[in-house]
């Protein structure tokens, strides 16, 4: 995503790790900041925070990084479902064989 991009709603582009530690209450590691900008989270890696790179320092808007936590946990809670389909799937299977 380019920086015109990232600001075209009138927010100020920030580093990445202000904003997170201003939202969460903890700064981030300079790779967790790297890898949500560039090779990105959650199976097969999908996810990306929107970001521009200035430098060596990775900038985002606060917008953008509350849009990349609301992904991460929409990606949680859809594991979790499956994890638990599987899970009642097994129990059945078991129930079926006379197992449990």
């Amino acid at each position: 995503m380019t920086a015109a991009e990232l600001v075209d709603g009138g927010e100020s582009l920030e580093l990445v790790a202000d904003v997170a530690k201003r939202i969460t209450g903890v700064r981030p590691s300079p790779s967790a900041v790297w890898r949500w900008c560039t090779s990105g989270v959650g199976p097969g890696r999908s996810l990306k925070l929107a970001a521009a790179c200035h430098g060596r320092r990775w900038l985002t808007t606060r917008s953008a990084f509350l849009r990349f936590i609301d992904s991460q946990t929409a990606l949680s809670r859809m594991a979790s479902a499956a994890e638990d389909a599987a899970e009642d799937a097994t129990d059945e299977s078991l129930a079926a064989a006379g197992l449990l």
